[in-house]
């Protein structure tokens, strides 16, 4: 905590960017994401948000992994070529996914897998993961309190 006192910051090893997150089914490159449209028919004008990759990622490891690996939380708009595809209304939310199993120093592909909890048609992200009793918890709401098991089964 030196670096606290100085204000000189710790040597940290650089990391390199990684490009292995893939979506469910198809294993393609997690890119070409949903746009999110809304028309404003009084100047006659489409907004479109154009969204180029996951946002806001969460590194962590849970103490039982005897493979040493890291998980990953993100969020994101949904890729265009996962199974339920984008809506035909323009309407697009962003999602919090998880993917597991990186190795630092050899990170290869991982799919990303959508968390399912709270709602499909609304924004769902900033959850806080933490691990209890070996398991892999999210903290889903601060006020009310709300926390979420994950289940990998499903």
């Amino acid at each position: 905590q030196k670096w606290m006192i100085t204000g000189i910051s710790p040597h940290f090893k650089k990391l390199e960017r990684w490009s292995g997150l893939r979506t469910p089914g198809s294993l393609r490159p997690w890119k070409n994401l949903c746009t999110k449209e809304r028309y404003i028919s009084f100047n006659r004008t489409l907004l479109r948000l154009v969204v180029t990759g996951p946002e806001d990622p969460k590194v962590f490891r849970l103490k039982n992994d005897a493979t040493r690996s890291f998980d990953v939380s993100f969020v994101s708009y949904q890729p265009r070529d996962a199974q339920e595809g984008c809506r035909a209304d323009g309407k697009a939310w962003q999602q919090t996914y998880l993917a597991k199993g990186l190795i630092a120093h050899a990170p290869g592909e991982r799919v990303g897998y959508w968390l399912n909890c709270g709602a499909a048609q609304r924004s769902e992200k900033n959850w806080i993961p933490f691990e209890w009793r070996r398991e892999l918890y999210f903290v889903y709401s601060i006020s009310p309190h709300a926390v979420m098991k994950v289940n990998y089964d499903e």
